[in-house]
């Protein structure tokens, strides 16, 4: 199953699941119905918003993200204190999707440096990771945005071990943001934004 049908496929199974324009909750989602896509999923928590806003952690991290980014990412937070989500634009899709009870579907790349005299002991090569995800809001009520779901899916990986230990550039490579009805095909062209980098 390539990237597109799997982002395309979690797509159309969530869409499945709506009731007009009631979102779906988190137990219409059966994992069963999503067994092969197991390894590709994700599952957040949108926790109630404080003072500072919402917090959003991660309450479940398919074997496929943990591999393609290193770690196990169960039970951190989305822009919280952990250094590998810390910077709010790496996670800002989860923030938009909760806030704005939109489906969004995104690419993104992360780069380490590039400059061999300050590559890690160790390391081959320049730390490298490009990965689309779709992130899909769920609600109890149908309204009020309580869990996300999603998917992601690594297309090139390299030497990502290294990206953690280290500053790295983030950019948004395509990004779609989709409210009601929530219509969308693979065939559909992404919105390419201009190239926009951060550290973190």
């Amino acid at each position: 199953m390539d990237r597109n049908n799997i982002i395309l496929t979690i797509f159309e199974y969530w869409r499945s699941k709506l009731k007009g324009r009631r979102l779906p909750s988190r137990s219409d989602i059966v994992p069963g119905e999503l067994r092969e896509l197991l390894p590709f999923l994700f599952i957040a928590k949108v926790n109630t918003i404080t003072p500072a806003g919402r917090e959003i952690n991660l309450r479940l991290v398919g074997t496929h993200i943990e591999r393609a980014l290193g770690f196990d990412l169960t039970g951190f937070p989305v822009g919280g204190v952990a250094r590998h989500w810390q910077d709010f634009t790496v996670g800002r899709d989860f923030f938009d999707a909760a806030s704005q009870r939109s489906a969004i579907i995104a690419t993104h790349e992360l780069r380490g440096t590039i400059t061999p005299e300050k590559f890690l002991p160790q390391q081959t090569g320049a730390a490298f990771l490009r990965y689309h995800r779709v992130v899909l809001p769920l609600s109890c009520d149908g309204f009020r945005v309580d869990r996300l779901l999603g998917a992601l899916v690594a297309e090139v990986r390299e030497n990502v071990w290294a990206m953690w230990q280290a500053p790295f550039a983030f950019e948004v490579k395509a990004k779609k943001l989709l409210t009601s009805p929530f219509t969308w095909s693979a065939n559909a062209k992404s919105i390419a934004l201009p190239a926009r980098r951060v550290l973190v």
